[in-house]
C-alpha cells in the first residue's frame, strides 16, 4: 500500500474506507436479520465545525476521543493539531503543529486513548507516535523498532501495547489492474518495540494502472476491503465480502468465529456509484474505475461489511447495509457473538469513538467538509 503523500489522498483513502465499507473454533449460529432497534439523539450534546464560521473549520478529522468529563479531543489533520472542546462544544485550548519536531505533526491521522488518561497520536507521513495527557500536553514520542516499511496503526490493547498493520508496496513495472492488499497485523510495545505477530490478512483492492505521465494506485471504491480492531486482548478481524467476524488471541490463534445476521446485498444506484466518483479528483482515475466497472460485467452491491468498530465497554460495531440507499445498519454484539442490538447512519456519519452511551461522529457534508458531533445511543 502506497503511504499517503498530501491530504488530499489521506481524505479519499478515508471515504473509501467509509464506503468499501480467518482457524481453529466453531463458528456462532445464524441469527435474524433483525435485532431490537436503537437509535441516535437527534439533538447532539456538542457539535463543532463549520463551511465558514464562525465555528472552527475542520479539515481531514481521522480521530476523536470523548473524555471521562464529557470533553472531546479532535484530530484535526488540516491544521496539524489536536483541538479541545469542553461539554457546550466550546473550543478550550489546541496542542500540536505543523513540523517535524516534538509535540509537532506532519498529519494527524489516527488518535486514540492511551494508558490511564492519555492520548495517543500517530503522524503517517513522519511514521511517528506521540503521547499526551488529557489537557494537551506533550510527553513523549517513539517509533516502530525494525519495521520493515510503510505501517499504519489499528487499535489499543488492553495492556497499553498497540496493534499495527504493515503496508504494502507495488512495483509499477509488475502489478496492474486490481490487486488485493495484504494486512500484516503485528503488536508492538508502547515504546515501539516488536511483540508479536497475529498474522497476515486480506486487506483492501487498489486499482493499479499506467497513464501518460506516471503509474497511479488507488484503493478500489467498490472493491474488497478487510477491517481490524481490538477488543480487549483480543484481535478482531472483518472482510468486506464475508459474514463471519474472526476473533484472535494475542498469539495469532483463531479462538471464534461470529456469524453476522443475514443481510441483502444491496444494490447501489447510479446516483450513488456517480456520487462516489466525483469524489476523485484524477478524471483519469474515474475512467480507469468505469472501464473496470465495465469489464467486471456485475453490478456494484454494498459490501456484507463496510466498517468495524469497538466500543470503550469491548463491543464490536459492524457497519452492514440497510434496506435504502444512503444509510447503514451498525449491529453491536460481544467478542462472544451474542447481540445487543442495531443503530441506523446515514453513509456521510462515521463513528469515531464509543463510550458508554454515547458516540463521536465525523458527519461529512454533500460538499465534503467535516463536521463531529456527540451524540446518546438511545435503547
Amino acid at each position: 500500500m502506497l503511504p499517503p503523500s498530501s491530504r488530499a489522498t489521506t481524505r479519499c483513502a478515508a471515504l473509501v474506507a467509509l464506503l468499501a465499507a480467518l482457524g481453529c473454533n466453531r463458528d456462532s449460529a445464524s441469527r435474524a436479520p433483525e435485532t431490537a432497534s436503537w437509535r441516535l439523539s437527534e439533538r447532539p450534546r456538542l457539535q463543532v465545525g463549520s463551511e465558514e464560521g464562525p465555528g472552527p473549520v475542520l479539515d481531514g478529522v481521522y480521530g476523536g476521543v470523548i473524555g471521562r468529563d464529557g470533553t472531546v479531543v479532535i484530530g484535526n489533520s488540516g491544521t496539524a493539531e489536536l483541538q479541545f472542546f469542553d461539554e457546550s462544544g466550546r473550543r478550550t485550548h489546541v496542542a500540536g503543529r505543523e513540523g517535524d519536531g516534538p509535540g509537532e505533526f506532519r498529519a494527524v491521522s489516527w488518535l486514540r486513548r492511551f494508558r490511564g488518561d492519555s492520548l495517543i497520536v500517530f503522524d503517517v507521513i513522519a511514521q511517528r507516535f506521540s503521547v499526551w495527557s488529557q489537557s494537551g500536553a506533550f510527553a513523549r514520542e517513539f517509533r516502530i523498532r525494525e519495521a520493515q516499511g510503510p505501517a499504519r496503526p489499528i487499535a489499543v490493547l488492553a495492556d497499553g501495547h498497540v496493534l499495527v498493520s504493515a503496508e504494502n508496496h507495488y512495483d509499477p513495472r509488475r502489478d496492474r489492474g486490481l490487486v488485493r492488499d495484504q494486512m500484516h497485523l503485528s503488536v508492538v510495545t508502547p515504546t515501539g518495540e516488536p511483540a508479536g505477530e497475529i498474522g497476515r490478512f486480506a486487506g483492501a483492492e487498489w486499482l493499479l494502472y499506467k497513464d501518460a505521465n506516471s503509474f497511479r494506485a488507488s484503493q478500489f471504491p467498490f472493491g474488497k476491503a478487510g477491517f481490524a480492531d481490538a477488543s480487549g486482548d483480543h484481535v478482531v478481524y472483518a472482510s468486506s465480502d464475508s459474514a463471519i467476524i474472526a476473533v484472535y488471541d494475542r498469539a495469532g490463534t483463531r479462538v471464534r468465529g461470529i456469524r453476522l445476521p443475514t443481510a441483502a446485498h444491496r444494490e447501489l444506484t447510479r446516483g450513488e456509484i456517480d456520487d462516489v466518483l466525483g469524489e476523485f479528483g484524477n478524471e483519469g482515475t474515474r475512467q480507469e474505475i468505469r472501464r473496470q466497472l465495465r469489464s467486471a460485467g456485475t453490478r456494484v452491491r454494498a459490501p456484507a461489511v463496510g466498517g468495524l468498530r469497538v466500543d470503550a465497554s469491548g463491543k464490536v460495531w459492524v457497519r452492514m447495509p440497510a434496506s435504502g440507499p444512503g444509510v447503514s445498519r451498525w449491529v453491536v454484539m460481544s467478542i462472544e457473538g451474542e447481540e445487543s442490538g442495531s443503530v441506523l447512519m446515514p453513509d456521510s456519519w462515521f463513528p469515531l469513538d464509543i463510550q458508554d452511551s454515547r458516540v463521536l461522529l465525523r458527519e461529512t457534508t454533500d460538499s465534503g467538509v467535516h463536521r463531529v458531533s456527540l451524540r446518546e445511543v438511545l435503547r
